[in-house]
């Protein structure tokens, strides 16, 4: 078989996909090609298919990123419970989801515990009726705070009668890495002035569904 037969032959089959699919890869095994009068062998061919079946894993592998949800997750009708005022405090955490069943990630106790690697975190943290409110992501293995959420006033308390009573939430976003041996971890929360009941930590919709508080979306970037 001749170069320019062989050449519409592996461009129809997978140029374009080597191209476009794999622009800027670091895979060092390149597709082979040949000039006018070169001849194609069954190895030559064979050995380019197996190239473009290593990119294509590549590429599946790292456009399917690991994604887990941590939650607080309660019985119709129930609120998010309460603080003490100015006091940093745990959050609950009871449901994962991880249809996966990736292993680098596993909760209990209210506490999470990630593998070494690159992470991406975003978490809401809701807080009802309190003035100034945070949160952060904690370090428990390391005692170390690991990111922390926007500042802000909230939703404004004066004990006045009829005044407007808001849930917000605070948001926790950044990346972050675990280095070593694996580290267990916590979503904690403070609040100014608790609501003096117990939906300081959230404050129930009472629609027939189950009541969500704290959610945190965890991604493994890489190893």
């Amino acid at each position: 078989m001749k170069a320019q037969q062989s050449r519409r032959w592996f461009g129809f089959l997978g140029a374009g996909l080597v191209v476009a699919a794999f622009a800027g890869s670091a895979i060092a095994a390149l597709p082979k090609t040949w000039g006018p009068g070169d001849t194609l062998t069954n190895v030559d061919l064979n050995d380019n298919f197996k190239n473009l079946d290593g990119r294509v894993s590549q590429l599946e592998g790292s456009q399917a990123p690991q994604v887990v949800y941590l939650k607080d997750v309660r019985l119709p009708g129930t609120n998010g419970g309460t603080f003490p005022s100015s006091t940093w405090g745990q959050r609950a955490l009871n449901t994962i989801e991880n249809p996966s069943g990736y292993t680098w990630v596993s909760l209990n106790g209210n506490q999470f515990t990630l593998a070494p690697g690159q992470y991406e975190i975003l978490a809401t943290v809701p807080s009802h009726w309190c003035n100034r409110a945070q949160a952060r992501l904690r370090n428990v293995t390391d005692g170390t705070t690991t990111v922390v959420s926007a500042s802000g006033l909230l939703s404004e308390r004066q004990g006045l009668d009829g005044q407007a009573t808001i849930t917000s939430n605070s948001v926790i976003m950044g990346r972050f890495a675990v280095s070593g041996a694996s580290k267990l971890f916590q979503i904690d929360s403070v609040v100014q002035i608790a609501s003096g009941d117990d939906s300081t930590l959230g404050h129930k919709s009472d629609f027939g569904e189950k009541e969500v508080y704290t959610q945190v979306r965890l991604v493994r970037l890489s190893n």
